[in-house]
């Protein structure tokens, strides 16, 4: 409870009102580490040496995912400079917020995936990225950790809560799954 109260905390600093594109962007910069920070100060609360190699292990994957990407898809940014697609800031902002959320269940994992979406939303409001930038990057950290987290069982009844990005041509969105 106390990592949410800081989470809480920490959410009237990030979530003020500013209508500086610049300083939104800034933001958005820096805040792309807390998720980590929050992941790392969980696992010596809660885990052990173990949960701190899982963390490290999908943050060191979802970022080299997302530069071997960015090198084969040459996509210009809204702003015109290149290596737009996916977004590497969000990539590691939702890294450490989906561990979180896997690992250790909702109460961490809301917070977090609070910062990791200001985190992104800032990135498409300075036109660094398109949506689908950012989007990508959050699929690949939710995949990676999908793949590579020890699941959260207890907050359901035993059952476990997944959330994830959906991009078509048509659409853009979140689905939510629950497995009993």
């Amino acid at each position: 409870m106390a990592m949410f109260g800081s989470f809480l905390a920490l959410s009237n600093v990030i979530f003020r009102r500013s209508t500086e594109v610049s300083e939104m962007e800034n933001q958005g910069s820096w805040l792309q580490f807390v998720p980590f920070g929050f992941g790392l100060a969980a696992t010596l609360l809660e885990g052990g040496s173990e949960d701190v190699g899982d963390l490290l292990s999908v943050s060191a994957l979802s970022t080299l995912a997302t530069g071997f990407l960015k090198g084969i898809v040459h996509e210009r940014r809204p702003n015109g400079n290149l290596h737009s697609f996916p977004s590497g800031h969000t990539t590691f902002a939702v890294a450490g917020a989906a561990f979180l959320q896997e690992r250790y269940g909702w109460t961490y994992g809301v917070p977090a995936f609070a910062v990791a979406s200001f985190v992104a939303y800032s990135r498409v409001r300075a036109d660094k990225h398109w949506w689908h930038d950012v989007a990508a990057g959050a699929a690949v950290a939710i995949g990676i950790n999908t793949m590579f987290t020890e699941v959260y069982v207890g907050e359901l009844g035993g059952g476990r809560l997944s959330l994830g990005t959906v991009l078509t041509e048509e659409m853009m969105g979140v689905a939510a799954r629950i497995d009993f």
